[in-house]
Order: C-alpha cells, then structure tokens, then sequence
C-alpha cells in the first residue's frame, strides 16, 4: 500500500512540476533508486524536472525540443524507474 501511495505522491508532484521554468544548474545527481523507496523516488522525480525545465510544451512531443505533460510523464517513469506507461493520459489514469 505505501508503494502505492507513494507512486500516487510521485505523479502528483511530477504533474504539478512538468511544465515549470525554475532552472538550477548547481543540482546534479546521477543516480537510479527504486520506487519503492519515497525519498529517493521524490528525488529522481525533482532531478527529471530540473533537466527538463524550460522544455517547451509541444501537442505529442517527447524530446527536449518540445514535449506535452503525458509524453513527459512516460517518459519520467521509463528514464528514472525503468517503468513502461501509455502513452495517453487515459490509458495512464
């Protein structure tokens, strides 16, 4: 149940997060953790966020030169828990 709860948390901040401009340089980290760890699940969520701010948002992009919130959110999950999602968000609901 906490993995659950805590994956509900993760995509509900990276919802929240996808489309912002904050830009920090200094934050870097290099790592891969599991999803079931919420710290380390909330960290890898808040570094995809800051390697993507400023992407612009473009209607089914999924690269750096424009991408929409369901592209971004499936692509979070496969680049940082090696998870497969839809590529819809009604098929990701």
């Amino acid at each position: 149940m906490k993995v659950y709860k805590t994956l509900l948390i993760a995509t509900a901040s990276l919802f929240l997060f996808a489309c912002s401009s904050f830009q920090n340089d200094d934050y870097a980290m290099n790592y891969k953790g599991q999803i079931g760890d919420p710290i380390m699940a909330i960290a890898m969520l808040s570094e995809q966020q800051h390697e993507w701010a400023g992407t612009p948002y473009v209607l089914g992009g999924v690269s750096r030169r424009g991408v929409d919130c369901s592209g971004f959110v499936q692509k979070t999950f496969f680049d940082r828990f090696n998870l497969r999602l839809p590529r819809s968000t009604v098929e990701q609901a």
